[in-house]
């Protein structure tokens, strides 16, 4: 319905897509587009940001359990890239849509545009100067030489904010941490902190065939008031 501009009926079917399954993000995607072509506006705010986190969550387990990706076939590891390409792509798709809605924290979300792009055109390659790898693509992998810890905010800790903040990022075969998105978030600046926190890693870059290739890396920051 969505398709035929229908957009009337297409949130009545898509309202009860995600009644009939609260994690389909695609279903979420769509209805935040319909709510969007509607002047639906919060609506659509609310709807988009759903779909945004449904598919950071599937980004969540990703390729870094070397164990598991070992296994896999090459055609197996080269239709899993494929799907993780498509989510990337899908993530970037409702981001889009949420800017067009003129968010107050546009500038985040560009970035966070920005950053889901270069995943969704870098993850298929497996040759090129602009190729991504995992761990277990790589000869030898990623070596993380140093680690900030981030800041615990003074407004975080006044209201006992406890969480864990996710992120993705390349460590890119030039030594600098590149394209740092974030996949789960927390309030009270504690995202900020960790976000610069990643970009104060220092490693050493992947090798493969011999030559510094860029690793795809998550990083998990824990947040406690003990």
């Amino acid at each position: 319905m969505y398709k035929q501009r229908d957009f009337q009926e297409a949130v009545a079917v898509l309202k009860r897509s995600v009644k009939q399954d609260k994690k389909d993000a695609d279903a979420w995607q769509y209805l935040g587009l319909a709510y969007k072509q509607q002047g639906k506006r919060e609506d659509a705010f609310k709807t988009l940001k759903k779909a945004i986190g449904l598919y950071f969550t599937q980004l969540l387990p990703s390729l870094d359990s070397k164990q598991k990706y070992d296994s896999l076939s090459e055609v197996e590891r080269a239709t899993r890239r494929m799907s993780l390409t498509a989510i990337y792509r899908k993530a970037a798709e409702s981001v889009e849509g949420y800017l067009q809605l003129q968010p107050e924290e546009a500038d985040f979300w560009l970035a966070q545009l920005k950053a889901l792009r270069f995943y969704a055109e870098s993850l298929g390659p497996t040759e090129g100067d602009n190729a991504l790898f995992y761990t277990a693509d790589v000869t030898t992998k990623a070596v993380v030489l140093s680690k900030p810890e981030p800041m615990y905010t003074e407004t975080a800790r006044m209201k006992g904010t406890q969480g864990e903040a996710t992120f993705h990022a390349v460590l890119a075969a030039d030594g600098r941490v590149r394209h740092v998105l974030v996949l789960k978030a927390l309030p009270h600046g504690l995202t900020e902190t960790a976000f610069n926190a990643v970009h104060g890693i220092k490693f050493t870059p992947a090798i493969k065939d011999g030559r510094p290739v860029s690793q795809i890396a998550t990083f998990a920051y824990y947040f406690n008031t003990y």
